[in-house]
């Protein structure tokens, strides 16, 4: 991750998954690189994901304002009321997509391990084919040795007599 300046914020190689905080200093574009110089012969998933977190955002509602509302005329305190009413719903509409980026990021994590899966099952079905190739042809093998011992006109049978 580069800053407008061109300086390098975070540099990370050889990594799964990171996760990175950091304040902007300054207003503008941002740069992010990934790079598969490292091995170009598997393939890779990337996700990513940029959250912008604003300074000043309440995480928890402040029930203690409701003692304040005494002693407001009609008009204010059903102004206030509404006023409740379109904090509580900033609050809902934040917490759920602070839901939804969780459900985005555990996707994203689910989707890496399943194609690590996939890639593992791949690689266990190719070497249990030459497993079973390397198998058939030794017992094919085994069995022409041993029928060769015993027929007196094959080759086997006159090389080892001869030892």
């Amino acid at each position: 991750l580069a800053e407008v300046t061109g300086r390098t914020i975070f540099a990370d190689y050889k990594k799964s998954d990171n996760i990175h905080r950091f304040p902007v200093p300054y207003d503008g574009e941002y740069k992010f690189c990934f790079d598969n110089s490292f091995s170009r012969a598997n393939s890779k998933t990337v996700f990513f994901e940029l959250i912008i977190e604003r300074e000043g955002e309440q995480e928890e509602a402040n029930w203690s304002d409701i003692d304040l509302l005494e002693g407001l005329t009609p008009e204010e305190f059903y102004e206030m009321k509404v006023q409740d009413m379109e904090d509580a719903i900033k609050r809902v509409r934040n917490n759920l997509t602070k839901a939804r980026q969780l459900q985005d990021l555990l996707r994203s994590h689910e989707a890496r391990d399943r194609n690590v899966a996939e890639e593992n099952y791949f690689k266990v079905n190719v070497w249990s084919f030459f497993q079973i190739l390397v198998m058939v042809g030794v017992g094919t093998l085994q069995v022409f040795m041993v029928k060769s011992l015993f027929d007196v006109d094959s080759r086997a049978y006159k090389l080892l007599t001869k030892l």
